[in-house]
């Protein structure tokens, strides 16, 4: 089964159009959970709710490349492609890093909403991830010192345009687009997930 994560603050509904054409395809949403929120205990959960196992394929963008990672990890899986994300901290934007701490006090769901007034896809995306999800997880990628890099056969796509975490040099695909290739250039996405199969 192949499993694929949403980015930070963004649902499944991310994963329109070419993506739904994708067979033996779960699309992943945030999970609901209290406590300490920690890319570990995410990655359980998650690994929990789909019983996810070594056999499984994970496909991630931005944070949910991160979760996917954590994830082959702790079931000891080999198979992940990875959309506009990192795998070690020193890839994300420094600026972006810096600011986390701003996230214990901005108000995110102000933020969800204007979001979301943008365009009716953002905001279905942003409906139903709760702020505090989104406060932890900028606050442990903060904190964050592991690096998967070399752990895992891991694929990549990456916009070249992307400010969030700027292209690396070490992908597989480049796209003409920025962050949110997965929505931008879904098809290309989708066709580079087939033939690496």
């Amino acid at each position: 089964m192949r499993y694929i994560l949403p980015g930070m603050g963004a649902s499944s509904a991310m994963y329109s159009g070419p993506w739904r054409s994708l067979e033996n395809t779960v699309f992943v949403d945030w999970p609901e959970m209290s406590g300490e929120i920690t890319f570990a205990t995410i990655a359980s959960c998650l690994i929990d709710i789909h019983k996810i196992n070594s056999e499984d394929q994970l496909v991630g963008t931005s944070l949910g490349g991160i979760g996917a990672q954590e994830i082959c990890r702790q079931v000891n899986c080999n198979d992940i492609t990875l959309i506009s994300s990192a795998t070690k901290r020193e890839e994300i934007n420094k600026f972006l890093i810096a600011i986390s701490p701003l996230s214990e006090v901005t108000p995110i769901q102000f933020i969800q909403l204007l979001a979301g007034k943008s365009s009716p896809a953002l905001n279905e995306l942003f409906a139903s991830v709760g702020p505090e999800f989104i406060r932890s997880a900028c606050q442990e990628l903060r904190h964050w010192e592991d690096s998967y890099e070399g752990e895992f056969n891991v694929k990549r796509l990456h916009g070249t345009h992307d400010h969030i975490i700027p292209c690396p040099n070490n992908v597989d695909l480049k796209l003409d687009g920025g962050h949110l290739i997965a929505m931008t250039h879904a098809q290309d996405c989708v066709d580079f997930i087939r033939n690496a199969e």
